[in-house]
């Protein structure tokens, strides 16, 4: 393939509550767009704000849920 190529597919992923700067979300998306010769585009869902962290409990879930907008959850 031909770097200079332009892209003619793309794929959006929607990155889970952990957000897109998570490493297993960005080497999915590294292995997407190899294997299917695609641009992917991972966007910020959260717009800034801190991601969940998975060591946390499940109360602290919900604490963290509830700041995030209703509309955006």
């Amino acid at each position: 393939r031909d770097d200079q190529q332009a892209h003619t597919h793309g794929l959006l992923l929607l990155p889970d509550a952990k957000g897109w700067q998570d490493g297993h979300t960005r080497r999915l998306a590294d292995r997407i767009a190899v294997f299917c010769c695609c641009m992917v585009l991972v966007p910020d869902l959260l717009r800034g704000r801190e991601p969940w962290i998975a060591a946390q409990t499940g109360a602290d879930y919900q604490t963290w849920l509830s700041g995030q907008p209703p509309n955006r959850v």
